[in-house]
């Protein structure tokens, strides 16, 4: 494995790891990267910037807490402790030590108003959801390419993570984790990313082993060439092992689990 293969496993792996570990903080108030899909769409694009800058910004960050935890964190003052106040505000009312009726309305009462989260929830857009995950399914799909040909193993548990990933971004981007029918479009993204990633492969197995010899005779060989593309969908079930299908089975699970907001991971069964 040479050196580029190593950097394209540590960054896709450090990539997931900011994706989980970017869950648990409140963005909210950070100036430089305010949501969790943004880091992991820098991460990808731009790692070697985005990575440290997440290391450097996380410090500083609070665990996510609802308003729900705060509110019960203060505590709440006896019925009996305060002085009942007149309608103005402006001058203490000497009131009877047991009133017959509180001072205010149950409905303005602290211990009665109604709690609602610090982070909105179903706040995002599914259109852009939809958006950010098949370019991250893409750019999943581009890296697992990068790794197996720089290294020429077919590393398929990767194929898993550019599932969960896709997922997640659906989940982070919609504000809440979607249905199954979205849940079945993210699993399509995140398969089509694998696919997109087999085909880059096999026009660079084509570039390296004919080349030379299509050169001499005035045929270019390109990623985005027509010709590639038309052999690569006639050809596809002599070119594409049947291995492929179970990355690709991989990835689509993933995605669904992930944007459904379950556990991508196999858990321990409880005895």
């Amino acid at each position: 494995m040479n050196l580029f293969g190593v950097y394209l496993i540590s960054s896709w792996l450090a990539t997931i790891w900011v994706a989980y570990d970017a869950r648990r903080l409140d963005w909210r108030s950070n100036g430089f990267c305010d949501r969790v899909w943004k880091w992991i769409l820098g991460c990808l694009f731009l790692f070697g910037i985005a990575f440290p800058a997440y290391l450097w910004q996380r410090r500083k960050m609070p665990a996510y807490r609802s308003t729900a935890a705060i509110v019960a964190a203060v505590p709440v003052a006896a019925s009996d402790s305060p002085v009942p106040w007149s309608a103005d505000f402006s001058t203490p009312v000497h009131a009877s030590p047991a009133p017959s009726s509180p001072p205010f309305s149950s409905s303005a009462s602290l211990t009665h108003a109604p709690v609602s989260p610090v982070r909105e929830v179903g706040s995002g857009s599914v259109p852009l959801a939809l958006l950010a995950g098949a370019a991250v399914a893409l750019i999943g799909g581009l890296l697992w390419a990068g790794v197996v040909i720089a290294t020429r193993f077919d590393i398929g548990f990767l194929a898993w993570f550019v599932g969960a990933t896709t997922g997640l971004v659906i989940v982070r981007a919609a504000g809440r984790p979607v249905g199954r029918a979205l849940g079945v479009v993210a699993g399509l993204l995140a398969a089509g990313g694998i696919i997109v990633g087999k085909y880059v492969i096999f026009v660079h197995d084509v570039k390296k082993t004919f080349g030379t010899v299509l050169a001499r005779h005035g045929i270019s060989v390109g990623y985005l060439d027509s010709r590639q593309m038309s052999i690569f969908i006639h050809n596809f079930s002599s070119i594409v092992r049947p291995i492929y299908g179970l990355w690709v089975l991989f990835a689509f699970v993933a995605a669904i689990r992930a944007a459904e907001g379950k556990n991508t991971l196999p858990s321990r069964p409880r005895r």
